[in-house]
């Protein structure tokens, strides 16, 4: 009977070993994932800052365009029914190019909101980890 509950002992205490082993390696898998989530969120979300504020320049380059014109069409009341056209063109573009710059500005917020939500989770996750392993390995 001893050798049978020392050969059963040995038995659960190698299946445990095995477990805890398995939620070291569930716990290093974890981290990497979330570790790429983070890293890759904050490169997106600082490429798409970076392209809004390109946007920005072009929104200011039309904007002083537009003024330039709408001055002329102020200073030549003659040419003003010629003008209004082109800077009702150029209100519509710099409307356009600003509901571009503000998606891009939004995406990169979300994007970086859900790499800290995913941060969160990843907490969450490791305490759980740890109290399975702490459970098997008693």
């Amino acid at each position: 009977l001893r050798s049978a509950v020392s050969g059963t002992t040995e038995s659960v205490n190698q299946v445990l070993a095995q477990g805890s082993q398995c939620y070291d390696a569930i716990s290093g898998q974890i981290n990497n994932a979330f570790s790429s989530i983070s890293t890759g969120a904050g490169a997106t979300a600082g490429t798409l800052n970076s392209v809004a504020s390109e946007v920005q320049v072009m929104i200011d380059r039309y904007t002083g365009f537009r003024d330039s014109v709408q001055q002329l069409a102020d200073s030549f009341p003659l040419a003003s029914d010629l003008l209004q056209p082109i800077i009702g063109n150029l209100n519509e573009s710099i409307a356009h190019q600003e509901a571009v710059r503000d998606k891009l500005n939004e995406a990169a917020a979300k994007i970086t909101e859900t790499a800290s939500d995913a941060g969160n989770y990843q907490v969450q996750l490791d305490q759980l980890v740890k109290q399975g392993s702490q459970q098997i390995s008693g």
